[in-house]
């Protein structure tokens, strides 16, 4: 992928042969493994601080169910480097974990041609995955304290051919209770650009 690009917010390669079980928790351990090298985040321009919480909050996760529609479930761990000074989840880190989870669930619907740009290609000839955030909102109901699991799950409302929109979960593991709820709209430059292509050819 082209790090340096600031048009892009999540940008990762995959192979479309695999399960989405399988896609997504090998797309978490490739991005842990990129962090240590400064340059694009996995949602955007991040600080080095920042580019340090964000791998942490990847390695504390992980991908338990996925299926083809992007319905997801992630079991999450609440580590430190996620909590604030009162030991409870940070409201930014909710935000974080919603982002990933909810971009990993589109990771599974793409196809080269739909939310993967295939002219973008890695070594094995994997299409790339592309998306954009335009608006997340995340509702705090609970305090998710440090040592404890949380569920989070993804479902998708809407899966257009440029704009997704998805709702997240967060729940304790042992309880059942809601943690937090959130909303993501994402946006496919890729759709978007053979939209603007299709009129100018009018």
């Amino acid at each position: 992928m082209d790090r340096n690009d600031p048009n892009v917010d999540f940008a990762v390669t995959f192979d479309t042969k695999v399960a989405p079980f399988q896609k997504i928790n090998k797309l978490l351990k490739t991005l842990v493994k990129a962090y240590p090298s400064a340059g694009l985040g996995l949602m955007c321009w991040l600080s080095l601080a920042g580019q340090a919480h964000e791998r942490t909050a990847l390695g504390s996760m992980e991908c338990i169910y996925a299926d083809e529609q992007g319905n997801m479930k992630f079991e999450v761990l609440v580590v430190e480097g996620l909590c604030n000074a009162r030991k409870v989840m940070h409201g930014s880190a909710m935000a974080l974990v919603f982002d990933i989870c909810s971009s990993a669930s589109m990771v599974a619907i793409s196809r080269p041609g739909y939310w993967a740009i295939d002219h973008r290609r890695d070594k094995e000839g994997d299409a790339q995955f592309v998306g954009v955030s335009r608006n997340l909102n995340v509702t705090a109901i609970r305090p998710a304290v440090v040592g404890s699991t949380v569920i989070v799950q993804v479902r998708p409302m809407h899966v257009g051919a440029r704009n997704a929109l998805l709702e997240c979960e967060m729940k304790e593991k042992d309880t059942g209770k809601l943690v937090s709820y959130g909303t993501h709209d994402m946006v496919n430059p890729g759709g978007m650009a053979r939209e603007r292509a299709a009129r100018a050819k009018l």
